[in-house]
């Protein structure tokens, strides 16, 4: 299922509840006819596709965004289960005239709609699972840095999660380079150096990389970390499978090689990060 945000959420309610009033909670009454009831269901499978990391962090607003929902699953299917005359938004108490069930606003909730309520939960969240509270990349202390390789670690899982082979193969490739390229930056000139003469000598490196790290290709990057002894066996070899499935963006390259990006890259691309940044916090802690 595609990752949804929470104001795509917000969006949703605005549409599908325009006719709830803003400006009165206590008129906020909604009569659970087939309309409201499906379009009550389809909020309830939005919400549910929303990460955890982008569900509100304030206890406050997690406990009145999972009562609200409660709430809307007991009606919808109590409305369900007794039948529903007619479609509208009405006051009233638990049934209108027509005997409709009707969502009504909650005391412990401020006398807002349970619809309500959740809108005003999720529009307090971000969007970003990169700005949301994350253990991962501890090792990483610029918090600028940090963030956008957040965000690429996130865009890497979500495309696999969506079965985009090729997305992501090539964002989970990029994001090794950016690692190794943070982990070669913390060692001194001399010490890359030694580390590239080494890489020459035992054949890892063919030629000698250009002078600045920032604009070598993930292969340089792996020859010299290996050299730097802060990879794991399993890692460098996992890394090493990679610098072919990197260029698979370019048709030409693929093509030539006569590969493509499927299942097993993806997979294997996105596991050489994980045991990077597994070695990569034991080495920086």
């Amino acid at each position: 299922m595609p990752i949804v945000v929470p104001s795509q959420v917000c969006d949703f309610i605005d549409r599908e509840f325009a006719r709830i009033p803003r400006d009165n909670a206590r008129s906020q009454v909604v009569a659970l006819g087939s309309h409201a009831c499906g379009s009550l269901r389809a909020l309830v499978s939005l919400l549910e596709a929303i990460p955890s990391a982008l569900l509100p962090a304030d206890p406050n607003d997690f406990g009145a965004l999972v009562s609200s929902i409660e709430t809307i699953k007991f009606q919808v299917s109590r409305a369900e289960r007794e039948g529903f005359p007619r479609d509208t938004f009405a006051p009233g108490g638990d049934r209108n005239i027509s005997g409709n069930i009707l969502l009504t606003p909650t005391p412990t909730s401020g006398n807002w709609n349970p619809v309500m309520v959740i809108r005003q939960a999720l529009e307090r969240c971000s969007d970003d699972v990169a700005h949301a509270a994350s253990k991962e990349f501890p090792f990483v202390k610029d918090p600028d840095v940090r963030q956008e390789l957040l965000a690429d670690l996130e865009s890497a899982r979500s495309a696999l999660r969506n079965a985009e082979w090729k997305p992501a193969t090539v964002i989970a490739g990029a994001l090794a380079e950016a690692l190794l390229l943070w982990a070669i930056d913390q060692y001194s000139e001399p010490e890359v150096r030694s580390a590239i003469d080494g890489a020459l000598k035992n054949r890892e490196l063919t030629k000698r990389p250009a002078s600045d790290p920032d604009g070598w290709v993930l292969h340089e990057y792996i020859a010299v970390a290996h050299l730097l002894n802060f990879l794991q066996d399993d890692c460098w070899k996992q890394l090493d499978r990679l610098h072919e499935f990197r260029n698979l963006i370019h048709p030409g390259r693929t093509r030539r090689v006569r590969k493509r990006c499927d299942r097993g890259t993806a997979l294997a691309a996105n596991a050489g990060v994980e045991l990077l940044a597994r070695d990569l916090e034991a080495k920086f802690p």
